[in-house]
């Protein structure tokens, strides 16, 4: 099951103090202050309801934190390099962190799951390679002599595509082994003051390692997915690609229209024949992230048009209806159904199969090429 992670929970409520605007630094010392009078700051976790989950921390989760000296991002350490970590029931934080008369605050912020290489708040290395749900804490807490323990309300830096293939009449095995999504920013930094992300110039594609086997209907539960930058494909600029490894074949897609945002999970429902793969448009969802499963899925309107060729190159046809879409079947290659796509590199007498889903009816534009029209499967 995916592990996401939502808020770090205060014990106390803290206190503004007028040390904020101070001109004045302290000299950050390593470990804090430890003097007699020092104060240690701890951060501690409960569960937490968010929408409609009860999410809890596990043993050995750990996190980043950013001790400042005073409330500005760009300030001093109190102490470099704070690893927080959870043991099950409480966070403990390597070096510690302490406050006395002299530094009487620290101003605290985090990045979830811990790296050793975020060491800059607002420049935290973004990298999609490596598909971990990025956490940030926004706008520092700041923690107090009298208020030492602090309240860190962690936020989803990245967008998470979620996938659901449900077979149609499918009769291979259904080993689903791999997603990729291509043409799509892969790298840049975050911002874990203000969760302002900035992408990187290249674009390329991230891959997901997956290891389930298709079932009727869908998957119920355990969903796989690709944490990815937000994007947005009703943008010419912004159109992604993806593909799917089922039974040793790479099935290659455009995604539909959506707008990805940041800290949100959207949901993609697929249909799988023998004849090939696709999205289903009007199935698409904006769900909350804390969601891993999903309903029984069902697909309607279904039509296969089944066309015996006489020449080297042919129209699609073209459907009519609400969110069509299908899969076109060559002897050669399987492609999304698109309308009145031209088809080359056939020879007279092979078949071509049109699957279609919500459509209403067709037209040919042109019949140079098509031989012989079996509707006897188009309901």
């Amino acid at each position: 099951m995916k592990k996401i992670y939502f808020s770090l929970l205060a014990i106390a409520t803290l206190t503004a103090c007028s040390s904020c605007e101070k001109k004045d630094e302290p000299t950050p010392t390593p470990g804090g202050t430890d003097t007699p009078d020092a104060v240690e700051v701890t951060i501690s976790t409960a569960n937490i309801e968010t929408k409609a989950a009860q999410l809890e921390f596990k043993a050995n989760d750990a996190m980043n934190i950013f001790p400042k000296v005073n409330n500005q991002t760009t300030s001093a350490n109190i102490v470099d390099g704070v690893k927080a970590t959870f043991d099950g029931n409480k966070w403990t934080m390597t070096p510690a962190v302490k406050i006395n008369e002299t530094q009487k605050n620290a101003f605290m912020y985090a990045v979830s799951p811990y790296d050793a290489s975020y060491t800059e708040l607002t420049k935290i290395p973004v990298d999609l390679n490596k598909q971990v749900d990025l956490m940030y804490s926004g706008s520092y807490v700041p923690a107090s002599l009298t208020s030492p323990a602090v309240k860190l309300n962690m936020k989803h830096a990245l967008s998470l595509m979620t996938l659901n293939i449900v077979p149609v009449n499918y009769t291979g095995a259904g080993s689903v082994k791999e997603f990729k999504l291509d043409d799509v920013c892969i790298a840049g930094t975050l911002d874990a003051s203000t969760g302002k992300l900035t992408k990187g110039a290249d674009k390329g594609a991230v891959t997901a390692a997956v290891n389930k086997t298709v079932s009727q209907g869908g998957w119920r539960s355990d969903l796989p997915g690709i944490w990815t930058m937000p994007f947005n494909t009703k943008i010419d600029s912004e159109k992604a690609k993806f593909s799917a490894t089922i039974d040793g074949k790479t099935y290659q897609l455009e995604v539909p229209e959506v707008e990805m945002k940041q800290g949100y999970q959207y949901i993609f429902r697929l249909v799988l024949t023998d004849n090939g793969l696709e999205f289903d448009p009007s199935k698409t969802e904006t769900i909350s992230l804390n969601v891993t499963d999903d309903a029984e899925q069902s697909f309607e309107g279904y039509g296969k048009v089944t066309v015996k060729t006489s020449g080297s190159a042919m129209l699609t046809p073209s459907f009519s209806g609400d969110m069509v879409f299908g899969t076109v079947n060559t002897p050669g290659k399987t492609m999304p159904y698109s309308p009145a796509k031209e088809i080359d590199g056939l020879s007279s007498g092979q078949t071509v199969v049109v699957e279609s889903w919500n459509s209403t009816g067709f037209t040919f534009e042109t019949l140079e090429g098509v031989g012989t029209i079996d509707l006897s499967q188009y309901e």
